[in-house]
């Protein structure tokens, strides 16, 4: 990777990618990277990859933190660049065997999500377990609900407007009936259209925070001891621009915080949703079966 925190610095880099590129031209079909803890990286190298003509799939190399020594080992071992957001919080439990695993766990379902989610790196994903495989199961556990489509969820479509999903039709490969956004006919009648899987896109949540403001916020920059820059969604000023807020970390909650609930139990935040609302795992509380309980909640039913 670029940079003097990386594995290869600019000269090399550009002798690699050109052999990487030769590899690719006598007949390689895909390209699995080193484990990396920075998303943004990862997002670079596979523009990288375009410029230089590589157009293979590149598959994300993941490793799950399980613990703080070999977290150190393998990071100092490979050179591995690790975010200062992820050092503070690794630092904080660094003596807590099981709050590192949970840290693991919480950590990769947020970088694997943001990559799944990207149109240019949703390539898949390959995970070095070393015989550790409580953290990957977990993380995929966590993975496969948060992909799936629910109802009266917000997708992108190929019309760029957005579509409120009304019907999934799970015998047509996941194909669903929205209605479209923004978009009425005479009299108000709603437009409805029936897409396949290929004709809209799940948001991606991972960067999405809930914020003092009880409107969502996407993370633009992260900021030190938790705070981030965020950009104000559904509320612009004059001319369209955008609304930029500074939020230190009381101000805002994001993906797997864990609130107070109307039940008396904390839930953890799967999803945010406009005007405060979320979308969250009550802890404690499973049904028949072992199944988890889904509470939608709006913002006075939750605090922080």
């Amino acid at each position: 990777m670029v940079g003097e925190y990386f594995v290869c610095k600019d000269d090399d880099y550009k002798k690699e990618m050109a052999y990487l590129k030769s590899k690719i031209d006598a007949g390689a079909d895909y390209i699995i990277t080193q484990m990396f803890f920075d998303a943004s990286v990862f997002k670079q190298f596979v523009s990288d990859c375009r410029s230089y003509g590589i157009n293979c799939p590149i598959v994300p190399g993941i490793m799950c933190i399980s613990s703080y020594g070999g977290f150190v080992r393998m990071t100092d071992f490979c050179k591995t660049r690790v975010p200062d957001d992820l050092a503070a919080r690794i630092d904080l439990v660094k003596d807590d065997a099981e709050a590192v695993k949970q840290l693991g766990i919480d950590f990769g379902v947020e970088m694997v999500t943001e990559l799944l989610n990207e149109e240019s790196t949703g390539a898949g994903l390959h995970f070095y377990t070393l015989n550790q495989e409580f953290c990957t199961n977990s993380i995929l556990d966590i993975i496969k609900d948060r992909m799936g489509i629910s109802l009266g969820e917000n997708v992108e479509t190929i019309f760029g407007l957005d579509g409120r999903v009304t019907e999934k039709r799970e015998c047509i490969d996941e194909a669903v009936a929205v209605e479209i956004q923004g978009w009425t006919l005479a009299g108000g009648q709603k437009v409805m259209a029936y897409l396949n899987r290929a004709s809209y896109k799940k948001y991606a949540k991972v960067d999405d925070v809930g914020t003092v403001y009880g409107l969502r916020g996407k993370i633009n920059e992260k900021r030190q001891e938790g705070a981030i820059a965020a950009e104000i969604q559904g509320w612009t000023l004059a001319g369209g621009q955008k609304v930029m807020a500074y939020l230190n970390r009381d101000s805002y909650t994001k993906i797997n915080d864990s609130v107070g609930t109307i039940f008396g139990l904390d839930g953890k935040i799967l999803e945010h949703r406009s005007k405060g609302a979320v979308v969250a795992e009550l802890e404690g509380w499973k049904l028949a079966g072992d199944q988890k309980v889904i509470a939608y909640l709006n913002s006075s039913s939750i605090n922080q």
